[in-house]
């Protein structure tokens, strides 16, 4: 008995509503070869389409596989993208570290890590400030503030980055002349064992480039790497 015998039987005879939906589908799907025994029925089937008119199967197929295709095309874009963006993102981090594993002072830390994050894309400004009164040298890369942990306690509270647009006193602390023409931040605090050590300060000119709905994981594991490179230098 062929399998479409089989599950012929199960189906009630089509009297009144003796055959449910489900069972039409079901025995359709374990037989998807039935139409080609049963051509003379594929004349009478009408399938309606959204424009209201009536297709063929083989139109309403055709359609339903290039819907299939593009969400397909779509998903495949989506995962060639983050694969490529997790690409560029492991470079500059590579990069990054083995730049601040030569620098010898603080100053040259400095310079390392806002001139690699200075050339990434939408990336405007680039501050390092710390709170150690040691390092009283301002340089364009580098700013030392006593009071960081008072006036930035919100962001050195989170432990992690924080995107945004900081009020205007905390704009200028961070980047100076250049405070009018940056949009949006993302601070990233720098912690040795949670005790505050400065921030790394990352500024765009987009307004909404650094937000609050940013993976701000990159970001951190930057801030742990310059934290672990600054504990030595600063005990100097």
């Amino acid at each position: 008995m062929s399998n479409e015998t089989s599950a012929a039987e199960n189906i009630p005879e089509a009297t009144g509503s003796g055959v449910t939906a489900e069972q039409v589908a079901a025995f359709l799907g374990a037989n998807p070869d039935f139409f080609l025994d049963h051509q003379e029925l594929l004349a009478d089937l009408t399938l309606p389409h959204q424009s209201g008119e009536a297709v063929s199967l083989l139109e309403r197929q055709v359609s339903v596989l290039r819907e299939r295709s593009l969400h397909v095309n779509t998903k495949l874009g989506n995962l060639l993208e983050n694969a490529s963006k997790n690409d560029q993102l492991f470079e500059v981090t590579r990069t990054l570290v083995l730049t601040l594993l030569g620098a010898e002072t603080v100053e040259q830390l400095a310079v390392a890590v806002c001139g690699t994050l200075l050339r990434q894309e939408s990336v405007d400004a680039c501050k390092l400030l710390l709170n150690d009164s040691r390092h009283s040298d301002s340089t364009d890369n580098l700013t030392v503030d006593a009071n960081l942990d008072t006036i930035f306690a919100e962001v050195f509270r989170l432990q992690h980055t924080h995107c945004g647009q900081p009020e205007q006193e905390q704009m200028e602390i961070l980047f100076g002349a250049k405070a009018s023409d940056i949009k949006s931040t993302a601070l990233c605090p720098i912690l040795a064992n949670g005790t505050p050590l400065g921030i790394l300060a990352i500024g765009s000119e987009q307004s909404n480039y650094f937000n609050v709905n940013l993976d701000t994981l990159f970001l951190d594991f930057i801030g742990h790497v310059i934290a672990a490179a600054l504990e030595g230098k600063l005990s100097r």
